[in-house]
């Protein structure tokens, strides 16, 4: 089944003020996925499979400048990533448009 998903992992809001934060948790490590309970609940039923472009890696520079690079295939062909996912009940009032990611 494909399905159009937001980037990032959603918490459950405390109330329907709170701002939502796409990107509060948006990389699951494989060194730590298993250690950390937002991303361990999800690997037993929550895998999914993510088609992509490409992805930015952040480094930071010798003058502590970060520099972001784009890993992606030099064919163009899109990447495979393995992804968790987590359904939640928002009432679409809460996805205002300058909350959505880009």
């Amino acid at each position: 089944q494909i399905k159009n998903m937001f980037w990032g992992l959603l918490s459950q809001p405390k109330s329907h003020e709170e701002k939502l934060n796409f990107f509060k948790a948006f990389n699951a490590r494989i060194e730590t996925v298993d250690s950390k309970p937002m991303f361990s609940k999800l690997l037993r039923e929550n895998r999914c499979i993510v088609a992509v472009d490409g992805f930015f890696e952040w480094k930071t520079d010798e003058q502590k400048q970060k520099q972001p690079y784009f890993v992606h295939n030099k064919s163009g062909e899109p990447m495979i990533m393995a992804g968790l996912f987590k359904t939640i009940n928002k009432p679409k009032s809460l996805f205002q448009e300058e909350d959505s990611p880009t």
